[in-house]
């Protein structure tokens, strides 16, 4: 404004908004003398994190192994594993999205021989057997299997890396 910008010009080029620069400027032209520019936030500032990094190595190897577990399960896994700490769900929450870069995906399970080599070879010994004979397996069999039973008995949730 003192180099002969009007305040739009001066808030756009440090990047704030117009309405901002305004209200600075009529509390500079009020008292001159003692005016502070800049941002005055009503809110105090946060308190230093009790979560340090010894706990974030801790919570991704927590959901690492676990990746289906809930917030309660990692908020009493660092209340267990570090005595005298006590911390609520939703800051543990908080770091894991922010510092953790943890985040909540829809899990897609399978089960773990699923597709083994022994088991591959398996199905395609079983294709091959089906394949030469006069059965039409596409149109008239039916498929019973377990493993959607087993799978969906599970939550469909789980935390994994951003």
């Amino acid at each position: 404004i003192q180099k002969g910008l009007s305040t739009r010009a001066a808030a756009l080029r440090i990047g704030i908004s117009p309405s901002t620069a305004n209200n600075w400027y009529k509390a500079f032209l009020s008292d001159p003398d003692n005016y502070e520019m800049g941002k005055k936030s009503s809110r105090p500032s946060r308190a230093v994190s009790k979560l340090q990094d010894v706990h974030k190595q801790h919570l991704i190897e927590f959901f690492d192994e676990n990746p289906s577990a809930v917030i309660n399960d990692a908020v009493e896994s660092l209340t267990s594993l570090f005595e005298g700490l006590e911390i609520k769900k939703s800051r543990v929450h908080e770091f894991m999205k922010d510092e953790c870069n943890l985040s909540l995906k829809v899990a897609t399970l399978h089960p773990l021989p699923r597709n083994c080599d022994d088991n591959l070879q398996r199905r395609l010994e079983w294709v091959q057997k089906w394949a030469v004979t006069d059965m039409d397996f596409t149109k008239n069999c039916v498929f019973i299997d377990e493993s959607g039973f087993h799978i969906n008995m599970r939550r469909s949730r789980a935390w994994s890396k951003k």
